[in-house]
């Protein structure tokens, strides 16, 4: 995404029903944007942070744990906060026991 303030949408395959970690991978450093992330219309508790002060382990951001009780798409939403650009190529759902 280039910089300054933006909005990007994502629709996601069905994802079988469960628990999970959901994470962005993305390159946290520089002019990066900081974002807030909404999942089917309902804002994380998380923010996502990428710039210089982003602490964040092998440029993976925990965008939030998240339940869902059916196999379903999802849809994404990320918004910044702070302007900025972003370098993301995945999200990762990481199975939570």
């Amino acid at each position: 995404m280039s910089e300054g303030h933006w909005w990007l949408e994502i629709t996601v395959p069905k994802i079988r029903r469960g628990k999970y970690c959901v994470k962005i991978h993305a390159i946290t450093w520089g002019n990066r944007a900081n974002l807030y992330a909404y999942i089917d219309g309902v804002k994380m508790k998380n923010r996502l942070e990428f710039g210089i002060e982003a602490r964040v382990e092998d440029d993976f951001v925990i965008v939030d744990e998240i339940e869902w009780t059916e196999t379903e798409e999802h849809v994404f939403r990320f918004q910044t906060y702070t302007p900025g650009i972003l370098f993301a190529n995945m999200l990762i759902f990481e199975p939570v026991d």
